[in-house]
């Protein structure tokens, strides 16, 4: 009885007190209320700032923010720095309320960077194909593709040091090693990585080794015949232990918790079967910060057919199964796994932070747009969703995630699709020479060089990118032609207007100070004198195939040679054909001649003109050839002479001066160079005395009077580093 009397009389307590703070809250509304009117109406400041003060104890935390905001305001006009520790206590306090963005605009205004604030910042441009982040935020790990084709390394991103860990063998054997996928350990002791010996003898393996030892690798698994591959591994904060994906020989893929410090080989624990649930999704497992529950990217249901079927059916992953969801699941696969973002298309790449919440990339609507690749977060508890995600950068594009540190900065690297123009001056007998970059100006967006007739000029094509989608929004671009001046150096850029070109050399015109540039629907003239744009109508209206890619013109300025490429499906076995061929066209007359036609796997043609008009290089893969072949075709037709080497498909032609020689790339892996010279009537090839490091060729242009001076283009292609510092600030804190 006494029992029930006193839990009565706490009860009341409780009831009595709640009623208090809720007439006490009532009374700090009124308050500020009152404050407003004063402020608004009479300008009495003194009396505001006395109501505003009381009302800012308010456990209600909108009156409370509300009442600091205009606490902050009024202190402005006494000086700023009572203002911004207002403003920066509304911040810490307040997160989640709209007063709090209000406070950071009003800190912004007044020169002041809120601290504990959301922030994006680039870091530097990764010279690693950079796999993880280390727990401090300073050191990735990664392939080193830069020395001999795929070391394992560690970069420093403060000083830009790089540490190679020795995992080849000795021997010529070695070079052909290569390794993928490295991971540094939390106490950043230690990583792991996969490595393909690429022998024979030895199968694909799981590797882990001391940060600082020399060479001293332990084998964790390796491929068997049972297991046929793995893949995605990452760490339990133990340092004990990982997580790896591995693919039965069924292909069905399953979670997998081993460890690294066990004496013998370590034994593999099953977590949990995946089906095929797995294939074709993007982005790695990650462990909470407590090592309970992994979160991953999966397939919503179990594809109805099997990942090898799906590959046969061109990699696609069919309509019904390409939905892909974020999950949570105990670490030691004693529950099942729940949901925790869901929405229709991709979700994927899940990482956690250390207060608890998951970051993870989709492409799910945002505010009524959808297919727009944006950065988002739910709140994890005890394995469950908190509540619905939220968005943290709507419209980051879809990056790739590295990971988060202990302080809780998320670091992705953001993939920039650069192309930029190279020059060299050859000289024979000489030590290589290094490309150095053609321009200054707009650096990562030149393209397409060709030569004056004289060469003292250079035309190029330039994409002006107008803004960062990372920072400013979609990304936006804007073509111009430039010519350059070799003497001077002097740039003048030509606006195009709406016509987006093709990424092929403007021909100069012999005999007239003008350019015909390709676009995606023909050919335009450019006068270099008045600036004018005018779309060839006779060649628009040409009879050719759907297709015009490369243009060159005869030494009178008369006759077009084009490289011409046809599409058409081929039902039964399910690909693409293509028909390709070389057509000359009068401009004059408006005669049309077909000089070679070919049905090609490929759909890859290209060509150069020899300075006499008289003969054509074509670089093309007829059907039936293993690889693209070097033709010569005389430009009065016959049969093309194949001039004995195969050439890659992507490739920009060059006669010499005498037109003795043709200059083409090879698709040889040679040390020596990927370019070389080959007679113009066949024979062995003689490579180019040119170092260009791993450069990725897309255009050749030799100066037409002197050719030891080269200009390359092509892509430059890498990735940036970028962090996100403070993402708690978004989902705010409590009072």
């Amino acid at each position: 009885m006494l029992r029930k009397i006193i839990a009565a009389a706490v009860l009341l307590a409780a009831l009595s007190s709640a009623g208090v703070m809720l007439a006490i809250d009532a009374q700090n509304a009124q308050k500020l209320q009152q404050g407003i009117d004063l402020l608004e109406s009479k300008n009495d400041l003194v009396r505001a700032m006395d109501l505003f003060e009381q009302a800012s104890h308010s456990s209600d935390h909108g009156v409370a923010a509300r009442a600091l905001l205009y606490i902050g305001q009024i202190q402005e006009r006494q000086g700023k720095n009572n203002a911004q520790a207002t403003y920066q206590k509304i911040i810490d306090q307040f997160g989640k309320l709209q007063e709090a963005s209000e406070a950071r605009k009003r800190l912004v205004a007044l020169g002041v960077t809120p601290s504990n604030d959301f922030s994006l910042h680039r870091i530097s441009a990764v010279k690693l194909d950079v796999n993880s982040i280390g727990s401090d935020g300073r050191l990735i790990a990664g392939i080193d593709w830069n020395t001999t084709d795929g070391d394992v390394a560690v970069q420093d991103t403060i000083t830009g040091a790089i540490t190679t860990l020795k995992t080849r063998s000795d021997g010529p054997g070695g070079l052909d090693e290569y390794g993928e996928w490295a991971a540094l350990s939390p106490d950043q002791s230690k990583v792991m990585f996969f490595w393909d010996p690429n022998q024979k003898d030895l199968d694909y393996q799981l590797r882990v080794m001391d940060r600082e030892s020399s060479g001293k690798f332990r084998v964790l698994f390796q491929l068997n015949d049972e297991i046929t591959w793995i893949d995605n591994a990452v760490w339990f904060p133990d340092n004990k232990s990982v997580l790896v994906q591995m693919v039965n020989k069924n292909d069905e893929w399953k979670f997998v918790r081993m460890r690294t410090d066990v004496e013998g080989k370590p034994v593999p624990v099953d977590i949990k079967s995946m089906q095929w649930r797995l294939q074709g999704v993007r982005g790695n497992p990650s462990i909470s910060p407590d090592g309970k529950y992994i979160a991953y990217a999966a397939l919503a249901s179990n594809p109805v057919r099997s990942p090898r079927e799906t590959r046969a059916a061109n990699n696609r992953v069919l309509p019904e199964n390409k939905d892909q969801y974020i999950y949570v699941l105990p670490a030691d696969g004693s529950g099942a796994e729940t949901p925790v973002a869901r929405s229709s298309g991709i979700n994927e790449s899940p990482f956690w932070t250390p207060d608890g919440h998951i970051l993870f990339v989709s492409d799910r609507p945002t505010s009524g747009r959808s297919g727009s690749w944006g950065l988002w977060s739910v709140e994890i508890a005890n394995g469950k969703p908190v509540s619905a995600p939220s968005p943290v950068k709507p419209e980051i594009g879809r990056i790739r995630p590295l990971g988060v540190n202990r302080s809780g900065s998320y670091y992705f690297t953001q993939g920039l699709s650069g192309v930029d123009i190279f020059t060299a001056q050859l000289k024979p007998g000489t030590a290589k020479p290094k490309l150095g970059r053609f321009t200054e100006y707009a650096t990562d967006a030149n393209l397409a060089p060709s030569w004056s007739p004289d060469g003292k000029r250079v035309a190029f094509l330039r994409n002006q990118i107008l803004s960062n989608p990372l920072l400013n929004g979609p990304q936006r671009q804007q073509f111009e032609l430039v010519i350059h001046s070799m003497d001077s150096g002097e740039e003048r850029p030509i606006p195009i207007g709406s016509n987006r070109p093709s990424p092929f050399p403007p021909v100069w015109f012999h005999k007239s100070d003008a350019l015909l540039l390709s676009i995606v629907n023909g050919l335009v003239r450019v006068n270099l004198k008045s600036g004018d744009v005018r779309t060839i109508e006779s060649v628009i209206h040409l009879s050719l195939p759907t297709g015009v890619d490369k243009a060159a013109l005869s030494p009178d300025d008369q006759i077009l040679y084009l490289s011409t490429r046809e599409a058409t499906r081929d039902e039964k076995l399910n690909r693409t054909k293509w028909r390709i061929g070389i057509v000359s066209f009068n401009m004059t007359t408006g005669e049309q001649k077909n000089l070679y036609s070919a049905d090609s796997p490929s759909g890859f043609i290209d060509l150069a003109l020899d300075s006499a008009g008289k003969n054509i290089a074509v670089i093309a893969q007829p059907e039936g050839s293993k690889n693209a072949r070097l033709l010569r075709l005389l430009t009065s037709g016959g049969t093309p002479l194949d001039l004995g080497a195969a050439a890659t498909m992507k490739s920009s032609l060059q006669w010499s001066v005498d037109n003795s020689r043709i200059l083409y790339r090879t698709d040889e892996t040679a040390k020596e160079s990927p370019l070389a010279w080959i007679p113009a009537n066949g024979g062995k090839p003689e490579y180019l005395n040119l170092d260009v490091n791993g450069f990725s060729i897309s255009t050749i242009a030799l100066n037409p009077v002197d050719e030891s001076r080269i200009l390359i283009s092509g892509d430059t292609a890498s990735e940036e580093l970028w962090r996100m510092d403070n993402l708690a600030s978004l989902w705010g804190g409590s009072r």
